[in-house]
């Protein structure tokens, strides 16, 4: 045996924990660098810099949140600090004793991971414990199995012992969010949008101009962003224990949410396809005005609604979902939060390199592009419902989208990402299982 690493539950003292660790390191080879200054003189610059700075800094605080305004306070505290030591204070640190305290108050949960020196060895040693039924240690019986995980892959923090009714609850107030959130998508920005296209004036083929075409694309585009980041905070706070588990329950619930917009955008399509054919005065293939028909079969098979629908589902697909969100992604999450955190890092002197490198550092790597891959190929599936005027051009546009998003992801893989590591298959299985719906559309 190599080792055994206990599972702590630390989940309520977690920012305390980890904030002292980064306080035992902060600061390491700083002190050489800096600037020799008299408190008094740096007490007169901060107190400048604060008042020519003070709106700035409430919208740094808004903007940026809690985390990074964390750092920033931490910076200010270093710095009072480092100069109440440079004044000569003496006597203890009661953080340390808080901090003994803490750790002594602390109980593991009842998991741990023993490492061995080869595979072999461990299925050995599983082999025997489980033929023996376990083994006591203070009381309790112990089983061991084969871990199917690596340990970059465990979230540590989030070991905790849990229920079905505690995982029931998590996953209830998950979907209330989701849908809580298209709830507020749908009234603030769909809603007025479709108000319009029901109010248009449809009257001798009169048509919404390139600004509503544009309007809709930035809806879509804004409704998926909104349910990216969502559902990746959904999925954070169902605490799950490992990393692929938490990525295969993103995916799913991004791919329906995803799936919750397409539905949406497809009823108010119909509806706004049937107005403005009716306001054309369309009839059916038998010469019944499209404004009699009253069954939705009816509606949805007449010709002149299909080549409509097919039209709008075209339009939908390309580019306001096949293209635009994924040339918008590499500004939006990779060159603009690094521009930003760079200016913020080279305004503010007082963060440390810990903490600088820390907000410098690219957002770490997540595996939704099989539920943007897999919506894509979606709606290209739906075109079959359609009449094939736009068959080959959608498919056509969908094999050039992922080509481009390949390129993207390669470069994004390789110079943009913190490093990863997932040891199981499981996304890739849940991803494969969700393949059945577009084939079934088929």
């Amino acid at each position: 045996v190599v080792g055994v690493s206990v599972c702590w539950n630390f989940s309520d003292v977690e920012d305390d924990i980890m904030g002292s660790l980064e306080d035992d390191h902060r600061g390491v080879g700083e002190d050489d660098d800096a600037e020799e200054q008299s408190p008094k003189d740096a007490d007169e610059e901060e107190v400048k810099a604060r008042e020519q700075c003070w709106a700035f800094q409430k919208v740094e605080d808004k903007v940026f949140g809690s985390a990074t305004k964390d750092i920033l306070d931490r910076a200010d505290n270093n710095s009072m600090s480092s100069r109440s030591k440079g004044e000569g204070t003496t006597g203890g640190d009661p953080g340390l004793q808080t901090i003994k305290q803490m750790l002594e108050e602390m109980w593991s949960t009842g998991q741990a991971f023993v490492v061995f020196e080869t595979e072999a060895a461990r299925n050995e040693a599983v082999a025997a414990i489980n033929a023996a039924g376990g083994f006591d240690f203070r009381g309790s019986t112990v089983q061991m199995e084969a871990a199917d995980h690596e340990p970059a892959s465990v979230q540590w923090k989030n070991v905790l012992p849990s229920s079905w009714l505690w995982l029931f609850k998590r996953t209830l107030g998950g979907f209330a969010t989701i849908f809580g959130s298209l709830a507020t998508w749908v009234l603030a920005f769909y809603a007025p949008y479709a108000y319009f296209l029901m109010s248009f004036n449809y009257a001798y083929g009169a048509e919404p101009g390139i600004v509503s075409n544009l309007a809709f694309t930035m809806i879509v585009v804004i409704g998926n962003t909104m349910m990216y980041f969502i559902c990746g905070e959904v999925a954070d706070r169902m605490k799950f224990m490992y990393t692929d588990d938490r990525e295969a329950c993103y995916m799913l619930l991004y791919s329906f949410a995803c799936i919750c917009n397409v539905v949406l955008d497809m009823v108010v399509t119909f509806f706004m396809a049937y107005w403005m054919m009716v306001g054309v005065g369309m009839a059916t293939y038998d010469g019944t005005p499209l404004a009699e028909v009253t069954s939705f079969q009816m509606r949805f098979e007449a010709y002149a609604m299909q080549r409509s629908l097919g039209q709008n589902l075209y339009a939908y697909a390309f580019p306001s979902t096949f293209l635009v969100p994924f040339l918008i992604e590499p500004f939006a999450t990779i060159y603009l939060p690094y521009k930003i955190m760079s200016f913020l890092v080279r305004t503010h002197k007082n963060i440390s390199n810990t903490d600088a490198e820390g907000l410098l550092m690219p957002a770490p790597m997540d595996l939704s592009r099989y539920a943007d891959l897999m919506l894509n190929v979606m709606l290209a599936a739906l075109i079959f419902f359609f009449p094939g005027g736009f068959t080959h051009r959608i498919f056509l546009w969908l094999a050039v989208s992922h080509v481009i998003i390949y390129a993207i992801d390669h470069y994004k893989v390789l110079r943009c990402i913190p490093s990863c590591y997932f040891a199981s298959d499981n996304v890739d299985w849940w991803a494969q299982w969700m393949l059945s719906i577009p084939c079934a559309i088929i």
